[in-house]
C-alpha cells in the first residue's frame, strides 16, 4: 500500500510541475513575431501600400489611405528596428547558452 501511495504522489508531483512550466517557449514566440512582422511589410510593401505614406505628410487622400499609410509606416518601423535587434538577442542569447553548456561539461 505505501509504495502505491509512493506512486501516486510522484505522479500528481509530476504532473504539477508539468503544469507549472511555461507552454511557450520564448526563443520561439520571439522568431515567429519577428518573421510576422517582417511578412506583414513585405505583404504590404508588395500590395503598393508605400504610395500612400505621402498622407502623413499632408498630401490629399482618404481616411482608407491614411490608414494604409499609418500600417505600412508602423509595419516599416517594426521590421527596421525591431525585427534585428530581436534577432541579435537571439544570437546572443544562443551563444551565452552554448558558452554555459561548453563550461559545465566536466
Amino acid at each position: 500500500m505505501t509504495a502505491r501511495l509512493c506512486r501516486v504522489m510522484a505522479a500528481q508531483t509530476d504532473a504539477e510541475a508539468a503544469a507549472k512550466r511555461p507552454r511557450v517557449r520564448p526563443r520561439r514566440a520571439i522568431l515567429v513575431l519577428a518573421a510576422v512582422a517582417a511578412g506583414g511589410f513585405a505583404v504590404l510593401h508588395l500590395a503598393g501600400a508605400r504610395a500612400t505614406v505621402g498622407v502623413l505628410s499632408g498630401s490629399p487622400g482618404s481616411d482608407a489611405a491614411l490608414a494604409i499609410g499609418l500600417l505600412y509606416a508602423a509595419a516599416w518601423f517594426a521590421t527596421v528596428i525591431a525585427v534585428p535587434i530581436a534577432l541579435l538577442a537571439l544570437g546572443l542569447d544562443a551563444a551565452w547558452q552554448a558558452l554555459l553548456r561548453c563550461l559545465r561539461r566536466p
